[in-house]
């Protein structure tokens, strides 16, 4: 895969936006529903009669019905995602409990890839988008874009193995966009608090799309930033494998260790910008969004309630 840009840049947003080029398709299925149930469903977006994003994940890219305007997303396609007939076998704890650890709790449910590649992405080329493609060996980046200087990077895949939770972890790319990580996910929540990476790269397994914003570098942005991304979550509209609660896979969090302002990350791909931009934000999650080997929503924990069980300091 290589990023090919021809931009024309205007205003503080993106005019005239011809390509990203970007061979992965848009077929590969869920290989399991993890935490409630939802496998991929048949659901025919259009007759949603939602606006901005519609998600159909019947693998007809049906939205004509209901006046629904948007991106429409194709996530079960007639591919199986591993791009060489290999499985990937989960494993849930069914205990009673529902996160397999015992405790009682009801979060939700674990799990653990037997991957024979020995990867740990479960696709059999090591990037976990079900391509077909190798991952690149480097960040392959757009040049700045826009007003807010966004940087679109593909980068290299770094695996999907699950440790422990709190487990200490490194990161290759900031933000991290794969890599080894904890064998519970955060829910796709608005926080308050940090998430630490260890919980929402798992999430970014699960095709989600974290966005985080570092006070400490702007903090005047700090005045309306937060109250925009949580309100970009919600015109984002209901995706069909989420519940209403939930609504999508749109994750916002505070960071003090991204090193611009805002910065979103998808499973292998990550913006670093200085602000946060609607129109490169929308090419991005068009691109990105549930895109992954594991196409699932659901379940997940809040690391930062102190309900959950967790320290202060899990994963950081």
């Amino acid at each position: 895969m290589r990023l090919v840009p021809l931009f024309a840049v205007a205003g503080c947003g993106l005019s005239g936006v011809e390509a990203l080029s970007d061979d992965q398709g848009e077929d590969g299925t869920a290989e399991g529903a993890e935490a409630d149930g939802s496998s991929t469903a048949t659901t025919d977006a259009g007759d949603q009669g939602t606006t901005g994003h519609t998600h159909d994940t019947t693998g007809d890219s049906s939205s004509d019905g209901g006046g629904t305007t948007g991106h429409t997303h194709d996530t079960t396609g007639d591919g199986d995602g591993d791009g060489d007939g290999e499985t990937t076998e989960h494993t849930h704890d069914t205990t009673g409990d529902g996160d397999g650890d015992g405790d009682g709790d009801g979060e939700t449910t674990e799990h653990t890839h037997d991957d024979e590649t020995g990867d740990g992405d479960g696709d059999g080329d090591g990037d976990g988008d079900g391509d077909g493609d190798p991952p690149p060996d480097e960040p392959i980046c757009s040049p700045p874009l826009g007003a807010c200087q966004s940087v679109i990077c593909n980068n290299p895949n770094h695996g999907a193995s699950h440790v422990a939770r709190c487990t200490p972890l490194t990161w290759e790319n900031n933000p991290p966009t794969s890599g080894t990580h904890f064998s519970i996910w955060a829910k796709f929540l608005v926080y308050a608090a940090p998430v630490a990476p260890g919980f929402f790269v798992h999430s970014l397994e699960h095709g989600a799309i974290v966005l985080q914003y570092n006070c400490a570098l702007d903090p005047d942005s700090c005045a309306t930033l937060p109250a925009e991304l949580a309100a970009y979550k919600t015109s984002f509209g209901q995706d069909p494998l989420c519940d209403v609660a939930t609504v999508n896979r749109i994750m916002v969090t505070p960071s003090d260790t991204i090193e611009t302002p805002f910065a979103a990350s998808a499973w292998d791909w990550s913006i670093t910008a200085d602000c946060f931009d609607p129109a490169v934000m929308a090419i991005f999650a068009g691109d990105h969004y549930a895109q992954t080997f594991e196409n699932i929503c659901g379940g997940g924990v809040d690391p930062t309630d102190p309900a959950s069980g967790y320290p202060a300091d899990c994963g950081f």
